[in-house]
């Protein structure tokens, strides 16, 4: 009996135990930063974007973005809480370790609920359960969402748990670079990232088909000549000395894919305009190429026959020979050919071009221009995050190679740049900024080749490009990857839709010729004062006159980014202009710029005419005399960017980073001192626990989605002796007046003390 009571302990001892007893616990922590990984901030919000997989412990994060507009990233916002945030149509997905589940994910949320939708498992009350080997959580409603912490629990995988389904393949490869060198006779699962279809040879049935990494062959799959390819495709690596290649002296060692038409559904075809690689003859011939679409420059061309030698300036030959068929039949090959386009093959014992088209065999003599970003051929200076961040600027400015001149136009919310960040150096336009690239006179642009500045999801190999741009100036073709235009036209300016980042711009001119395109120039309304201005419809093209514009405050100190000014008539706010302005320029003259309108009021963005020599006298000695009020008297629409001054207002210091006044009628208006510092404040400290019985304050009246606010520009507390400024002075006393001359003492009006503004009565 007894040993049957000691069973029964045992017993029950043993269904005590957790169920999960090799259980394992990750934490990711992005309010706190626990993997040190980058984060996103202010105008730099791109820098926190998911580029690689997140690793902690058993677990790894992969940001997925799908078809949202934003993709997965880190990032800390004006309240300085660092969330992951998921957008639209993003998703983030789990993996565990080989031989490791996921059984258990608690989400820490920073507002809201945890509404993503896993693709296994069930979510409740922040809680994520389930036994999978990975796990996606996808976000398909609206906005963002932003999460603090994940605390992910893993257990040893059993047989319950949901694996993803496999393809039956032998090997996965991300390029075609990879499948040149998988062992033959092997089922290959082969991803696609923007293959081109080079040409289809039909004396083989083959499709020469090329990505960013190397050339291959197809073989038993309809695909039409000029298709980009994405997705994957299935088939059996060989080697078919029957194609088209013997390698000498007698091996066949061309590699071919045969796939099947089910097998071939699994990609998409969009069609798009071929995209060559410049090379000599001597890289030509090279296995490496073979496949490839290539252009050669400057050649000639010999022999009788269907054979053509092609020779180049260094003595280097190959044949030629319309293999594809598409020469007529009396066409007459030139002597001389300035650029032939065609794709490389090996036929029997010599290498061979085989021209894609008649038009590829082209007599012009074509120069071309590099502007090569990534590596700085023009040197010039590069802006980086922190206080370089406006070092690389471009808008306003012109860069020349040859026959080719760039000119750039800074978007309405950020500055067109040359920059360096962990995607090395690149040239970055953001949504409405404009690049203009225009020929030298009796020039024309025929080609332009963009090589993008590229980021790759390192689970599935996918690349994206990150162009986002069109053309609406120039009339050409620009091809669904946005890298490549082919035209005629004297110029040609691309007008980003989103973020483009890219390493290189290489021009292709020739002489213009009676074809050649001239764009229409764009349509200016003249307007005379900044009311006027401020009346236009949004998207307008304005000239303005300037006449005594005066800048009020600017963010930053000297900036480009955001100035404040105002004439007689009305203010208004510049940005992303391409001049360093400061408190109290006057202005006179002609400017070119853009109607657009914020929450904070009419704005004036730059246009292609406003450049850094454009027609803009500037004097330093102006005087704004603030709109006096009551707060309802001020607070008006038509005083929105223009300097207001409210008195005898009751000043509490409420938060951290405001203030609220308070005037005799009850009205009421804030004083904002954003942590951002993308305004033009001058108190640097907490508003928190000040408070004037009778203050005196003025600002730039500025509008927010919350109303109205005042960033101060001066605070004076009358209760006390007629001086005051955010922090008492201690210590000896530095003073300089708004033009920079150093006083022995504290004078009337505005005085620069210890860095700080004072009003003095």
């Amino acid at each position: 009996m007894k040993r049957i009571s000691t069973l029964i302990l045992v017993l029950t001892a043993l269904l005590a135990l957790p169920l999960f007893a090799n259980a394992e616990e990750v934490t990711f922590d992005f309010e706190n930063n626990n993997g040190n990984w980058p984060v996103g901030e202010g105008v730099n919000f791109a820098d926190g974007n998911l580029t690689a997989p997140l690793v902690m412990g058993e677990v790894t994060l992969t940001g997925v973005q799908g078809d949202a507009t934003q993709p997965v990233r880190i990032m800390r916002a004006n309240d300085g809480i660092s969330a992951l945030y998921v957008y639209k149509n993003g998703s983030i997905k789990l993996n565990a370790a080989d031989g490791r589940a996921l059984t258990k994910v608690v989400v820490t949320m920073k507002t809201g609920s945890f509404d993503l939708t896993p693709s296994t498992g069930n979510v409740a009350a922040d809680v994520w359960t389930g036994n999978a080997t990975e796990v996606t959580f996808s976000h398909a409603a609206s906005g963002n969402r932003q999460i603090l912490k994940l605390v992910i629990t893993t257990d040893a995988e059993n047989e319950q748990t949901v694996k993803p389904a496999a393809d039956a393949f032998d090997v996965e490869v991300a390029n075609i670079a990879e499948f040149n060198t998988v062992e033959d006779g092997k089922v290959v699962k082969l991803a696609l990232n923007n293959a081109q279809v080079n040409a289809f040879n039909s004396m083989s049935s083959c499709y020469y088909v090329e990505d960013a990494t190397g050339a291959t062959v197809f073989k038993s799959v309809t695909l039409t000549p000029g298709d980009k390819l994405n997705g994957y495709i299935i088939g059996t690596k060989s080697t078919d000395n029957s194609i088209d290649y013997i390698n000498e002296p007698s091996v066949a060692v061309e590699y071919a894919l045969t796939a099947t038409d089910a097998e071939a559904t699994t990609f998409t075809a969009e069609a798009d305009v071929l995209h060559s690689t410049a090379m000599t003859i001597a890289e030509a011939c090279t296995q490496s190429s073979y496949a490839k679409l290539v252009t050669l420059s400057n050649v000639t061309i010999t022999g009788g026959g269907q054979n053509k030698t092609l020779t180049d300036a260094e003595g280097n030959t190959m044949k030629a020979r319309d293999y594809l068929g598409v020469l007529s039949a009396d066409y007459v090959w030139p002597a001389t050919a300035a650029e032939i386009t065609g794709v490389v093959i090996y036929y029997m014992t010599g290498w061979f071009l085989m021209p894609i088209s008649e038009d590829a065999i082209d007599e012009t003599l074509a120069t071309a221009a590099l502007f090569d970003f990534a590596n700085n051929n023009l040197n010039l200076p590069i802006g980086s995050n922190g206080e370089h961040s406006e070092d690389g600027n471009l808008g306003g400015k012109t860069l020349t190679q040859g026959d080719v001149t760039l000119s750039f136009v800074n978007s309405p919310t950020m500055p067109t740049r040359y920059y360096n960040t962990n995607r090395g150096n690149h040239f970055q336009v953001i949504k409405g900024g404009q690049l203009r690239i225009t020929a030298a006179e009796g020039q024309a642009i025929t080609a332009i080749r963009c090589t993008a500045n590229v980021t790759t999801n390192p689970s599935t190999g996918a690349v994206t490009t990150n162009v986002n741009w069109a053309t609406d100036k120039g009339e050409g073709t620009l091809s669904a990857d946005k890298l490549n235009w082919t035209g005629n036209a004297t110029s040609v300016r691309f007008t980003a839709t989103g973020a483009t980042y890219l390493d290189a711009i290489e021009v292709e001119t020739a002489a213009a010729n009676a074809e050649t395109v001239t764009s229409a120039p764009d349509t200016y309304t003249d307007v005379a004062t900044i009311a006027e201005f401020n009346a236009l419809p949004d998207g307008t093209l304005a000239r303005l006159t300037l006449s005594d514009v005066t800048v009020s405050a600017t963010a930053l100190g000297p900036s480009r980014w955001a100035i404040y000014v105002q004439d007689a008539t009305a203010g208004a706010h510049m940005y992303c202009m391409p001049f360093v302005l400061e408190e109290n320029n006057v202005l006179n003259g002609v400017l070119y710029a853009m109607k657009s309108n914020q929450t904070a009021g009419p704005r004036m963005a730059m246009t292609e005419l406003t450049t850094i020599e454009s027609g803009v006298t500037l004097t330093t000695d102006g005087v704004i005399e603030p709109i006096s009020g009551t707060i309802a008297q001020v607070n008006v629409a038509e005083n929105l960017n223009r300097v207001v001054k409210v008195q005898s207002v009751l000043f509490e210091g409420t938060a951290a980073g405001a203030a609220t006044l308070t005037d005799a009628e009850g009205n009421t208006i804030t004083v904002n001192n954003p942590s951002t510092g993308m305004s033009p404040y001058v108190i640097t400290d907490s508003f928190e626990g000040v408070n004037y019985a009778d203050a005196t304050v003025i600002g730039i009246l500025y509008g927010t989605t919350k109303g109205n606010c005042i960033y101060p520009i001066a605070i004076t507390d009358q209760t006390s002796v007629g001086i005051s400024s955010t922090n008492a002075a201690t210590g000896s006393l530095t003073i300089y007046n708004l033009q920079g001359m150093r006083l022995q003492q504290l004078t009337r009006g505005i005085n620069i003390v210890n860095g700080k503004k004072i009003f003095v009565r």
